[in-house]
């Protein structure tokens, strides 16, 4: 998590007073992957970790970076291969080719721009075109707004899955502290997924929204994963900041997978995690609202 994205996400927060949840991001690649082939039977090529992905082999971990990048990273020695600012999110791997998402720069909330890189060297190989979701949806999350997705390969796609839904705050009012009617409240609720499909070969994308929303098929998180001989896990560090922020400082941990031997630790993107309440609502109800660990 780098300096200016910290700050940023404080003056934000301090500024808005509507539409406000806790968001905490759920952006890991847990769907089931597959190798990159003109073929639809979709098969297993990576591994799925905290920050990111390996490869099936066990020799590269490609993770978010603590810096807003994306770095591919050494299993044995834990070092950095290379890092790229051409992407923000790892997605899925499809031969030698590393699918991420890229920084939204100036494009709507609503959008996911994609890119591929070269796995081996981190040189940037393609712009796919942008996945661009329903009006409503803020990718980032967002006042009131949850976002979050799996990856997949099927033949020569990245497949998407996502799901976003948007809800009144707790603890917002209106002008002279009344609070929201069932209605309004009832009004603002909304949930969607669906599925973006985009075209390795030519970048074109596509989204569809499903007729009835579907909960995410997402894979469980687990205390430690295998990954060749070595066992990785997720250490955080929570830091509380004013107005009930919380920034969570991540490391990877590798450990032998059979006697347990530490070997190295490495520090990948964080999560911001909002609080409840806003700062207002939580100053006119006397106290601080926050959750804590």
């Amino acid at each position: 998590m780098s300096t200016r994205s910290i700050e940023q996400t404080r003056q934000n927060w301090l500024t808005r007073v509507a539409f406000i949840s806790a968001i905490t991001l759920s952006w890991s690649a847990t769907a089931t992957a597959a190798e990159f082939s003109t073929e639809s039977v979709p098969t297993k090529s990576w591994v799925n970790i905290p920050g990111g992905l390996a490869d099936s082999a066990g020799k590269v971990a490609y993770l978010a970076s603590a810096s807003d990048g994306v770095e591919a990273v050494d299993l044995e020695s834990g070092q950095a291969i290379w890092e790229s600012k051409e992407a923000q999110r790892p997605l899925a791997l499809a031969g030698d080719q590393l699918i991420a998402q890229a920084p939204r720069g100036q494009s709507k909330i609503n959008t996911i721009n994609v890119v591929i890189l070269d796995a081996p060297s981190g040189k940037l190989v393609s712009h796919a075109n942008p996945i661009v979701l329903p009006d409503w949806v803020a990718v980032d999350g967002g006042i009131g707004l949850s976002f979050s997705s799996t990856a997949g390969i099927e033949g020569n796609e990245l497949v998407l899955a996502w799901h976003a839904e948007r809800q009144f705050a707790k603890g917002v009012t209106y002008a002279g502290s009344t609070p929201p009617t069932q209605e309004a409240i009832a009004a603002a609720r909304k949930i969607e997924s669906g599925q973006a499909r985009v075209d390795l070969n030519t970048g074109m994308a596509s989204v569809t929204v499903d007729r009835v929303p579907q909960p995410l098929k997402s894979q469980h998180t687990m205390p430690y994963y295998d990954v060749g001989d070595k066992r990785l896990s997720l250490v955080e560090s929570p830091e509380n900041l004013p107005g009930g922020i919380r920034i969570v400082h991540c490391l990877l941990d590798a450990r032998n997978g059979q006697s347990g031997r530490p070997l190295w630790k490495h520090e990948i993107a964080g999560e911001i995690i909002l609080p409840d309440v806003p700062p207002t609502a939580q100053r006119m109800q006397g106290g601080d609202q926050s959750p804590r660990r």
